[in-house]
């Protein structure tokens, strides 16, 4: 069949054919504008370092990992300690001990070349305890004090897992026989299900062919209160005993 005039496939007629229609053959000779210039800066691919695990560079310590760090005490006046690496002898820290009674607080940690302690111990008469110990900003109006009891149980803040709140865990202070040696132990497991009696530190230790009688030994991850704690709670155990022993002294004259 033949189509018929205007007809379209569609049901729509076609435009009629003008100059300016689309259909009609187009006599302009303006060329196609060019297309945009190309942008002066292409995103480069970041080149990263491979990573050898989640963390990549950051370096995380917990108790877990077991590693130790090692402070040397030494006593430079009859009331005064510094304390350093063994493997350096610049003095880090001072602690400052006043043997009589009528002193509080007893026990004074700081920066070597601070007026102000990091960390601090009362003892009798003062608290009901054998001390009672702060290990963050002592003389703040918000100081924290927790009792170093005469069974030599005591509360460490610890870091359990770096970067979250510390927890505030029972620790057990023992002193080897025939030694002022001491050992710290964790009452209890560190995570809650296996592992009971991890040693967090040690003051004095004695081996095949050696002694390090003022040398601590702490295991490094448990955050800075913990190993503020260690340091005090040490002192305050040793001058516990010897004021004990002074006052048997005194009874037996």
């Amino acid at each position: 069949m033949s189509e018929l005039p205007g007809y379209s496939p569609y049901g729509v007629p076609p435009p009629a054919a003008s100059s300016t229609s689309s259909l009609a053959p187009s006599t302009s000779t303006s060329t196609v504008p060019p297309a945009a210039d190309p942008p002066s800066y292409l995103p480069q691919p970041i080149i990263r370092p491979a990573r050898r695990n989640l963390a990549g560079a950051t370096q995380t310590v917990s108790l877990s990992d077991n590693q130790h760090d090692y402070f040397q005490a030494t006593l430079t006046t009859p009331t005064t300690y510094t304390i350093s690496l063994t493997t350096d002898p610049t003095p880090i820290y001072r602690v400052e001990i006043d043997p009589s009674p009528t002193t509080d607080p007893a026990i004074q940690l700081f920066d070597f070349d601070d007026p102000f302690p990091l960390a601090a111990a009362r003892m009798p008469p003062f608290v009901t305890t054998a001390a009672s110990i702060c290990t963050r900003e002592p003389a703040g109006a918000g100081a924290i004090w927790h009792p170093l009891h005469e069974t030599h149980a005591a509360l460490l803040p610890l870091e359990i897992v770096p970067g979250l709140p510390v927890v505030n865990r029972a620790v057990s202070w023992s002193c080897a026989r025939s030694t002022s040696d001491l050992k710290c132990t964790l009452m209890g497991s560190l995570f809650g299900w296996s592992g009971d009696g991890l040693v967090l530190a040690r003051y004095g230790m004695v081996g095949p062919g050696f002694r390090a009688d003022m040398v601590f030994d702490i295991l490094r991850g448990g955050g800075i209160e913990f190993e503020l704690g260690v340091v005090v709670q040490a002192f305050a155990r040793l001058e516990s005993d010897r004021r004990k022993i002074a006052k048997k002294g005194k009874k037996g004259r």
